[in-house]
């Protein structure tokens, strides 16, 4: 006859041999958690790739299943308090300690809202590419309309910035995790995809739906970009997967940051209707632009917060960048990233070093 406490472990063991088992656990965990702390009358979604069934799974030592990648939760309410962000760190807290994963990002959402969604590319994704977990909700009833609608352009630079990361912190000489290591190549190739597709007025949600369009767009000649998009599909729903023999990741990086800044280069120069032929040209710019100057003056008033690191850890991922590429010298860029250091209270020993250190602090 089996011990309790070993019968609940060995249920918990036969419940995760499958990913499909392990994804209906941690989606039973997350139900019972958000219902504590926010009461029934909620509505959960998961978005992102485990929304869209495109989710990264890898084996640990038990032979179980365990997320990889993040889940990205939103619980919709009637109506949203300050207290309801202080409940939404809770329940991330709960479930980083329930759930073997590294991040869990939780975001809050008025019903109301779901009528007026703006075809923005989270929203795009929300509505075409998530799953409901609970609550009586149907997307369906909105996914004709967004559906129609394009993805604006200044989407590619929400894009540029967000991913911007992966060059300092993702992919840097200080990153020693190879299989985060190939995550963050897989989503820095989907990121110029994505570009690509906006620029074209053809965003789709899914990986494989990403992989199929951008052959039909891309420059026939392109063949490498397509087929490192097929390996990114494969890297993106089997995590461990190492690069193949023709894979040299040095070459492959060098040839993702001179693509990502040509292909965002050219969707910043039809957004702002003025040519950008360098990172170093864009960063003049926008350091200049009245939306980051008015942002930098109201974030304070209104918010009650400095904008600063949005905008001091753009700035510097940016330098990066452009050092990368040759198009700046290293200590130019670190004595005009000197304010940026006192910022984050990081040394400029070297710029890679202090914009790992930034990446790793936001």
């Amino acid at each position: 006859m089996h011990h309790p406490v070993r019968l609940l472990k060995l249920l918990r063991f036969e419940m995760r041999d499958t990913k499909l088992n392990a994804f209906a656990e941690d989606k039973g965990i997350i139900i019972s958690e958000a219902l504590k702390i926010f009461g029934g009358e909620i509505k959960i979604i998961i978005y992102g790739g485990y929304g869209r069934n495109e989710g990264g799974w890898i084996l640990d030592q038990n032979n179980q299943y365990q997320p990889y990648n993040d889940y990205d939760i939103i619980i919709l309410k009637e109506s949203i308090s300050f207290d309801d962000s202080n409940l939404a760190k809770r329940l991330k807290d709960q479930l980083l300690n329930r759930i073997s994963i590294s991040f869990i990002d939780i975001s809050l959402m008025k019903f109301s809202s779901l009528s007026s969604l703006k075809p923005s590319v989270f929203n795009k994704d929300l509505v075409l590419a998530s799953s409901v977990i609970y609550g009586d909700l149907d997307l369906s009833l909105i996914e004709e309309k967004i559906s129609n609608l394009e993805v604006p352009l200044i989407e590619a630079e929400h894009l540029f910035f967000t991913r911007s990361w992966i060059f300092s912190g993702g992919i840097s000489v200080f990153q020693k995790d190879e299989a985060f290591k190939l995550t963050q190549i897989a989503k820095a190739i989907f990121a110029i995809t994505d570009a690509i597709l906006i620029m074209n007025r053809c965003y789709v949600s899914t990986y494989s739906d990403k992989v199929e369009m951008i052959s039909k767009v891309s420059d026939p000649c392109d063949e490498e970009f397509i087929r490192l998009n097929h390996w990114a599909l494969k890297q993106r729903l089997d995590p461990m997967v190492h690069n193949d023999p023709e894979l040299n990741i040095e070459k492959l990086i060098d040839y993702l940051r001179k693509k990502y800044t040509e292909v965002f280069l050219e969707a910043l120069s039809e957004l702002y209707k003025k040519e950008f032929n360098l990172v170093t040209d864009f960063i003049s710019f926008y350091r200049f632009h009245p939306s980051v100057i008015l942002k930098r003056i109201m974030y304070p008033i209104f918010r009650r917060k400095s904008y600063n690191t949005i905008y001091f850890s753009r700035i510097a991922f940016m330098y990066n960048i452009a050092f990368q590429l040759g198009e700046i010298e290293e200590s130019i860029a670190i004595k005009k990233l000197n304010k940026v250091a006192k910022h984050f209270e990081l040394d400029t020993e070297s710029l890679d070093s202090l914009c790992y250190g930034i990446a790793w602090k936001l």
